[in-house]
């Protein structure tokens, strides 16, 4: 009889093991394949938001300078490339050089364009407008001059779409009305 007791106890604790062991790899399992998931989301996302770029960067192109701007936006920009030039790490350019340069951006926009801006959304848009700079610099037979202005092309843009008080190209905007002479 107390071979019986040991079997049942030793097949109790064997099960035990069984189910949690079981449940253990299937933790492991949908943990695998949740985080492959998530990588192809992300793979999604940075593909979308590259395609979102590239199409406003063939508006960005054909957006004129305006006048009031033109100088300042130019002058920041050598100082945003100035200033990445002289720091080596990505973490110190997005912590002075970028913000200086979004931070200039705005306090232009708010001494010049009197209009209620979607301010979030413009911010965030021209973060990445160097970008914009970038690839115009791998463009064939460009100067770097042209390609300072296709940045500040891209600033234009986005206060036409976020500042200025329309989507691009609406009728309100300055590039539209400037076309439109």
């Amino acid at each position: 009889m107390n071979e019986n007791t040991n079997k049942t106890k030793t097949g109790r604790f064997e099960t035990r093991t069984l189910v949690f062991l079981l449940l253990f790899m299937g933790a492991v399992g949908f943990l695998i394949y949740a985080s492959q998931a998530d990588d192809n989301r992300q793979d999604d996302y940075s593909r979308n938001a590259l395609n979102r770029f590239l199409e406003a960067y063939e508006k960005i192109k054909t957006t004129d300078l305006s006048d009031a701007l033109q100088n300042e936006l130019i002058l920041i920009i050598k100082e945003r490339k100035a200033c990445f030039a002289s720091q080596i790490s990505y973490g110190a350019r997005t912590a002075t050089c970028k913000r200086r340069y979004v931070n200039r951006i705005v306090q232009l926009a708010r001494k010049e364009i009197q209009s209620a801006p979607m301010r979030g959304l413009f911010i965030r848009s021209v973060r990445e407008c160097p970008i914009s700079g970038n690839l115009c610099n791998g463009e064939e037979g460009t100067q770097e001059q042209e390609c300072i202005e296709t940045e500040a092309r891209c600033i234009e843009y986005y206060l036409d779409k976020y500042w200025r008080g329309g989507s691009f190209p609406d009728e309100g905007t300055y590039t539209y009305k400037k076309n439109q002479n």
